[in-house]
């Protein structure tokens, strides 16, 4: 969540709060900032040349990304209102025409001083802004505006937080998932998956994405998707194995996920493979199990 990197609060909350939606301050410090107010023009100038600074720091990049905080503290003031109120209702309309006007400046920059230079610029389909700026003409969806199409080089990552990741993203369980992304590529063709591998709230609870991991890579493929990323962590249950899986699975959403499993396990294993072979086997039993039968489902 970049914010704080091209706009570091130490820097500018207390100086300026009318450029966030929620500024506490106290005795000179912030407390807590919201998410930036996107309309305040001295802000967005500030941000793109605080960009161009990281940008021109960092020349073999391909991909800036322009993040937002972890939160739905969206900025409510008169000038905001207004601009949700010209987008439909749509508070991620409000963030891609921010976005479109600083990747456009941007570029404009490039052109002129770094030309063979392109870049493209993410921004998160995540809480405030997961649904889509469509809405529904004549049974389709269709964008609010054309202000809220995203550039051809902005990228929106979409990260699921509604998902069950006990079944793959293409089940019919996970329709509210479905239907999200159906929604985006009305409005773009670079759509960016961000999955999740473990629950972040009970990094230790079971979670049976070695039961989906395949069949979402394939759904991805077949999407189009313009990349896939998957949120994880060395210490949650067969983190290694894991990992291992997701880079074959990536590059080749057709192999067999337990016949790369037993592949891992047998050279990662050594003397011991055999009885591991054993426990992932009912690891794998046990947690269909629990989905099956228990109704247990992987949620973040």
């Amino acid at each position: 969540n970049m914010i704080n990197v091209i706009l570091p609060h130490a820097k500018y909350a207390a100086k300026h709060p009318e450029w966030y939606s929620k500024p506490v301050i106290a005795d000179g410090e912030f407390i807590d900032i919201g998410q930036l107010c996107l309309t305040n023009e001295e802000m967005r100038k500030e941000f793109v040349r605080r960009s161009i600074e990281l940008i021109n720091a960092k020349p073999n990049a391909d991909y800036f990304m322009i993040g937002m905080e972890d939160n739905n503290d969206y900025c409510t003031c008169d000038t905001c209102k207004a601009e949700t109120e010209a987008n439909d209702g749509s508070h991620t309309a409000d963030f891609i025409v921010f976005v479109n006007k600083v990747a456009q400046e941007i570029d404009a920059y490039l052109a002129e001083n770094d030309p063979d230079r392109n870049l493209y610029y993410f921004m998160y389909a995540y809480n405030y802004t997961v649904n889509a700026p469509v809405k529904e003409e004549n049974g389709k969806y269709v964008p609010v505006n054309e202000r809220a199409i995203p550039r051809d080089n902005v990228v929106i990552v979409y990260a699921p937080l509604v998902e069950s990741f006990s079944y793959s993203y293409a089940d019919e369980r996970n329709e509210v998932m479905n239907t999200a992304v159906e929604q985006w590529m009305t409005v773009t063709k670079n759509l960016f998956f961000y999955s999740y591998s473990y629950n972040i709230w009970e990094m230790y609870a079971p979670f049976n994405n070695l039961a989906t991991m395949q069949q979402n890579y394939a759904y991805a493929a077949e999407k189009g998707f313009f990349y896939t990323y998957e949120e994880s962590f060395r210490q949650v249950s067969l983190a290694r194995l894991k990992m291992y899986l997701m880079g074959k699975l990536m590059w080749d959403p057709s192999q067999n996920t337990d016949e790369l499993a037993h592949d891992f396990i047998e050279h990662y294993y050594g003397p011991a493979s055999g009885r591991f072979k054993q426990y992932y086997a009912e690891h794998r039993q046990w947690l269909d199990y629990m989905r099956d039968e228990l109704g247990y489902k992987s949620l973040i």
